[in-house]
């Protein structure tokens, strides 16, 4: 459970975080640029091709968070809070009894 809650903050924080690491690249970029054209060059062709490893991170940071999640949901325990699931009548989402936390049947949490 405190791995799920680890891993579902970092999937919430590594897009700004990514964001916010590009601004600041772009930025430097820009002051560098003028006094040496090559780092400028270096810094844009790195953030392109860091632009790829970065998604892929991202991805399997939320494939993680999902196969937590559907092994929780399998004993019948939220991930979020460690309460019991209710079975509803359909199997497209489980809630959390405790925390009324919705997750599909892939593992991701649903906004109710």
């Amino acid at each position: 459970m405190l791995l799920y809650r680890a891993l579902r903050w970092v999937n919430s924080v590594y897009p700004l975080a990514m964001f916010f690491s590009y601004l600041t690249i772009a930025v430097a970029t820009f002051a560098v640029c003028f006094l040496m054209p090559v780092i400028g060059v270096l810094s844009l062709i790195f953030s392109i091709f860091a632009l790829l490893p970065a998604v892929l991170v991202w991805r399997v940071l939320q494939a993680g968070e999902r196969w937590l999640a559907r092994g929780a949901i399998r004993r019948q325990v939220c991930p979020e809070c460690g309460g019991g699931m209710i079975n509803p009548g359909s199997v497209d989402c489980q809630d959390c009894q405790d925390c009324r936390a919705a997750f599909d049947v892939h593992g991701a949490r649903v906004v109710v």
